[in-house]
């Protein structure tokens, strides 16, 4: 149905979508957006149990401002917003000064 609606003649030069989570859906299904949702919420986890300095939270914002990005736009889709995001939330998987003593 999505294939034939594109098709189109109005919708010949949309490319892409302006949510990548949408975006997302589309082309991965709920599956592939179920994946992406987890990766969030495990960032957010690794960042409750992480101590915090300035880089950690400069990172971790990097990595809001890509969610917030993402609700508007395609950061993902641009190489150098994408390397940002992919920056930013490795960082925090990384991190070695996580205590583990908090849950």
């Amino acid at each position: 149905v999505v294939n034939e609606i594109a098709k189109q003649k109005e919708f010949l030069g949309w490319r892409h979508l302006h949510n990548e989570f949408y975006q997302y859906t589309i082309e991965l299904g709920l599956i592939g957006l179920s994946l992406i949702a987890w990766g969030i919420v495990d960032y957010f986890r690794k960042f409750k149990r992480t101590v915090k300095d300035k880089t950690t939270i400069t990172y971790t914002s990097m990595f809001i401002g890509f969610i917030l990005a993402s609700l508007m736009g395609y950061p993902s889709h641009l190489w150098l917003l994408a390397v940002m995001g992919l920056i930013s939330y490795s960082y925090i998987g990384e991190n070695k000064n996580e205590d583990f003593s908090r849950n």
